[in-house]
């Protein structure tokens, strides 16, 4: 009899009332690979850093399996639906699952809620605790898209060699509605050293034992996810998955809110920044200072864009869909979702 394929979401929370619930939402709601060639067993993990905010509470409440209300917004901002559900434990619940959703054999929700040392600690504890082949890393205030398992699945199929599965980024507010899509290019060593482009994180797709064997760097809180890449480039098969995986929240809670919206870093993220090419990029040249290296980086970053550029012109077509049709945009997202949990 063949085994069941383990997939585990790791979140990393603190303080996140405002929006774990609806992260909770959008994994237990995935559109489920029916077929009996897939048989999928999914359990989230979330790995509390002591909230004080009432997070545990939501949590607890998601474990028993009485989970409060939820807003969620559909893709096109127009209209609110609430969903309440009601039950056994998390993971022994008897009940019909709605359509789309996983049967309660095969969806498990657990917490573990102790002070840690940041978000990349209370994710390397998820890892540890995870039964899963794979780990989805999942941010708190993230959701993940409908049909992003699937995807996933998908993709893994026609690429059974890769470590890394990552998808396009759905910029979402803090309703929830749609702000605007980023599709990304294939993984590319060259790209990431010119600090140019590094891989999504959140609604990315990992082996465990990559992760197990290369945990995150507990010393960084920023650039956690840049600086894994790098340290890694040369261990890992990343592979793009051309779907939408993640709704990246853009919120004033968010770390790097401010960064994705302006451009512009607190002190502390190009601190880490600078620490990171210090420790991966400028030892590419041991015969300059510094400075110099920082001048050639700047040369090489300048023609590495028209390379990134190139790659991305692919996605024009959409980019001009998303940026002057923004209606039907959202009506094909909705279009593709609602296709996905036919199936």
């Amino acid at each position: 009899m063949m085994q069941p394929f383990k997939i585990t979401v790791v979140t990393s929370a603190y303080n996140a009332a405002s929006y774990i619930g609806r992260c909770l939402e959008s994994v237990h709601d995935q559109v489920w690979p029916a077929d009996s060639q897939r048989d999928v067993v999914m359990s989230h993990w979330v790995i509390d850093a002591g909230s004080k905010d009432g997070s545990v509470g939501i949590l607890e409440r998601w474990k028993a399996g009485t989970r409060p209300c939820v807003p969620l917004i559909d893709d096109g901002g127009d209209r609110e639906r609430e969903i309440t559900t009601q039950g056994g434990s998390a993971d022994s619940r008897t009940d019909a699952p709605a359509a789309g959703r996983p049967p309660a054999s095969r969806y498990a929700f657990d917490y573990l809620t102790e002070p840690d040392r940041g978000q990349c600690d209370g994710f390397n504890k998820g890892v540890r605790v995870a039964s899963g082949e794979w780990i989805c890393w999942l941010n708190a205030d993230d959701e993940l898209e409908p049909g992003a398992i699937r995807a996933f699945m998908d993709c893994l199929e026609a690429h059974a060699d890769a470590d890394v599965i990552y998808g396009h980024t759905r910029f979402i507010d803090d309703q929830s509605r749609p702000l605007k899509t980023s599709y990304h290019i294939p993984f590319h060593p060259m790209l990431l050293l010119n600090a140019v482009y590094a891989p999504p994180s959140s609604g990315t797709f990992f082996r465990r034992n990559l992760l197990l064997e290369h945990p995150l760097d507990v010393e960084y809180h920023y650039v956690m996810d840049t600086e894994w890449f790098m340290r890694c480039r040369h261990q890992i098969h990343a592979v793009l998955a051309d779907n939408v995986m993640c709704r990246f929240r853009i919120s004033n809670q968010g770390k790097t809110s401010g960064q994705i919206q302006t451009g512009i870093c607190t002190a502390e993220h190009q601190d880490e920044r600078v620490k990171m090419l210090r420790k991966y990029v400028f030892p590419r040249w041991p015969e300059l200072d510094e400075r110099q290296a920082g001048e050639r980086l700047a040369r090489y970053r300048s023609w590495s864009r028209v390379f990134y550029y190139f790659l991305k012109s692919r996605y024009l077509p959409r980019y001009v869909t998303n940026r002057f049709f923004p209606g039907l945009a959202n009506g094909l997202a909705r279009r593709s979702a609602r296709a996905a949990a036919a199936i």
